[in-house]
């Protein structure tokens, strides 16, 4: 069984919807035709590596679909980086080629001009290799660094919704960025539907085209939630799970959320780009139990070392930086995250 994106994306009915945004909605039908396009300047082949910063969800999933399994990596980078960053970073990925939207890259190829119809001999989107999926760090001051991971690894804690009725999630988080392509993800291959609205409208009119889509599940850090809680209109959500991370999710916001949507079920998830997802807390409390360093949930390992967190994949791989830039990992795989935990009590 193939394990590339496209494979994974249609083992469903033809007609299930999987992804709605303003610009349209895709159903598992129209992902089965996606293949890799070319251009006249470059071939996209088994040994390219391609930049992807594209801002219309539609067209992102579509791009990463037809070119999971067919090149070597793909580089997710924000649409909101600058152009000279992204050229850094395809120069730090060696990357032939930028995939974008946007029109301030102007070498870039065009969405249209890297996907094309699936090749015949492999319309069932079988893929002969792992593609890396590269993501960026924050990148906050200077130039993000960049952290391969695999579908396998970027996909390791996805899961069908347990009551077998089909989420409907929410993504109020860039796609190119770790947050949001785990949402995006959980989703896609959690037999879900995706409602992407446009982030770059008015947080009111995000809320309202998410509850016309009876969003069930979303997912946002806390300062996204305090912003979502103080629109209009967020109890017209029929929200069943309410999800924080990426940030520290405080006692004051847990209960803000846990007041507005008393009977969803809130979590709050730690998890880093260099690690992957690490685990979630569902108790409403803020922080998480120090049993945690003792039990390995979801088989991650839990270490907390002179206030700061450590996290150890379960997966086994090799945690790195791209361009000969350090990352903190000790003997036994263990990654530091950066986030300084305070332990109280006993």
């Amino acid at each position: 069984m193939s394990t590339a994106f496209r494979a994974r994306l249609t083992t469903g009915p033809a007609d299930h919807t999987l992804l709605v945004t303003p610009d349209g909605s895709l159903t598992v039908g129209e992902v089965a035709t996606l293949g890799p396009g070319t251009d006249l300047r470059t071939d996209l082949r088994a040994d390219t590596v391609a930049v992807v910063s594209v801002d219309r969800a539609i067209d992102l999933v579509r791009v990463l679909a037809a070119l999971d399994g067919w090149v070597e990596g793909m580089l997710l980078v924000s649409p909101s980086q600058p152009p000279e960053i992204v050229a850094e970073l395809a120069r730090v990925a060696a990357a032939s080629v930028v995939i974008s939207d946007r029109d301030d890259l102007p070498d870039a190829m065009a969405v249209s001009q890297a996907i094309g119809p699936a090749p015949a001999e492999n319309v069932a989107g079988d893929a002969s290799f792992s593609t890396r999926w590269m993501m960026t760090t924050s990148g906050t001051t200077g130039t993000p660094k960049i952290v391969p991971h695999t579908l396998a690894s970027l996909a390791r804690t996805v899961r069908a919704d347990r009551l077998s009725r089909t989420p409907i999630w929410g993504l109020v988080h860039e796609m190119t960025r770790f947050a949001g392509l785990q949402v995006a993800l959980q989703a896609l291959l959690g037999r879900g539907t995706l409602v992407a609205p446009d982030t770059h409208a008015p947080t009111a009119d995000q809320i309202a085209f998410m509850a016309t889509a009876g969003v069930t599940h979303l997912s946002a850090t806390p300062t996204l939630w305090r912003r979502l809680l103080m629109a209009p209109g967020p109890t017209t959500l029929p929200l069943r799970q309410a999800t924080m991370g990426g940030e520290i999710a405080d006692q004051a916001v847990l209960d803000a959320v846990g007041a507005r949507f008393p009977d969803t079920r809130l979590t709050h998830i730690y998890a880093s780009t260099e690690a992957g997802v690490g685990f979630a807390v569902g108790d409403r409390l803020a922080g998480f139990p120090m049993t945690y360093t003792e039990t390995s949930p979801g088989g991650v390992g839990v270490s907390v070392r002179d206030g700061m967190l450590w996290l150890r994949p379960p997966d086994g791989r090799s945690v790195h930086y791209l361009g000969g830039q350090t990352i903190d990992v000790d003997a036994d795989g263990y990654v530091a995250t950066g986030d300084r935990i305070d332990v109280q009590g006993p």
